[in-house]
């Protein structure tokens, strides 16, 4: 098979890019990322508020995501919450199947704060370095931009306390 240069060095870039990634960690800058919303308009990360950013990989890490969303936002209507669902190893067929049926099951503010990510999976991966993808990854961002605290796994009492201790130390801006 004949690959053109130009497909040969994006997919060089791709493979450095990736292989250079490492783990967030707290105290790390969060990644800028600006992509369309499910609700049509624009995502930017970070966006000078304190954040708390789900990354989710699965559909098992999507419930986990809406459980963590619904317990933040009775505790913290002010704080954004934002979700990143990875869908870069679904068939193209199938993303715009799940994307609407992720998008029917969402309100209109949470389409606002949530978005599909089709590229660049492999770089949240390697960003959640550690993680089980059948759980979602949460990153507790400050206004400045940096990374105060992650948590992963199931939604459990201890996990939820822990996360919202987190939330609470974050100087509001």
């Amino acid at each position: 098979m004949k690959i053109g240069v130009s497909v040969l060095a994006g997919m060089v870039a791709m493979a450095a890019s990736v292989a250079g990634a490492q783990a967030l960690r707290v105290g790390d800058a969060f990644p800028a990322v600006t992509t369309k919303a499910l609700s049509g308009g624009t995502l930017t990360l970070p966006d000078g508020h304190e954040a708390v950013v789900m990354v989710g990989f699965t559909q098992a890490s999507g419930n986990d995501s809406a459980a963590w969303n619904a317990r933040l936002a009775k505790d913290f209507p002010a704080v954004e919450v934002d979700d990143l669902i990875v869908l870069d190893a679904v068939p193209g067929l199938m993303r715009g199947m799940i994307t609407a049926a992720v998008r029917h099951g969402m309100s209109q503010a949470r389409q606002a704060h949530s978005a599909v990510v089709v590229k660049d999976g492999a770089l949240w991966r390697a960003r959640a370095q550690g993680a089980d993808e059948s759980h979602a990854v949460v990153f507790v961002v400050d206004a400045g931009g940096r990374v105060r605290a992650i948590v992963s796994g199931p939604v459990t009492e201890a996990g939820y306390a822990w996360l919202k201790a987190a939330v609470e130390a974050v100087p509001h801006s």
